[in-house]
């Protein structure tokens, strides 16, 4: 297998890990309703935790995203639908970082938005990758 082709994959593991925190926030918040507060607690302490690697995966998306498309067009950037759908990860980010700077208000829900465009973007890559060539 390419190395693109493995980084392709790993993006797509990532993208699937972050998009999946929403789920993972509401179960375990509407799992712990109404338990003991210990238990309530432990499971809180692993939605920041889950938050917390969600960060850090929305970096490596990036710079895999980047390294990925590098690679998959033999060494150089082109306009292309994976360029299109690596610019919508840095607007979650900017949109995640202008959040917690406290300059855009209701951040989570313009958040979750463009993951719902990114979604799309994915899909028309792995359907129409040339579009754009």
């Amino acid at each position: 297998m390419e190395g693109y082709v493995l980084l392709a994959w790993i993006n797509v593991a990532l993208a699937a890990f972050n998009a999946g925190l929403f789920i993972i926030k509401w179960a375990i918040k509407r799992a712990s309703q109404g338990k003991e507060p210990a238990i309530r607690k432990a499971w809180m302490q692993k939605i920041q935790l889950f938050s917390k690697i969600h960060r850090l995966t929305g970096l490596l998306l990036i710079a895999f995203g980047l390294l990925h498309g590098y690679l998959a067009l033999g060494n150089r950037i082109a306009w292309h639908t994976g360029t299109l759908l690596w610019i919508s990860i840095l607007v979650i980010f900017a949109i995640f970082l202008l959040g917690k700077a406290k300059i855009i208000k209701a951040w989570v829900q313009w958040h979750r938005i463009a993951d719902l465009c990114f979604w799309g973007l994915l899909l028309l890559h792995l359907l129409n990758p040339w579009l754009f060539l």
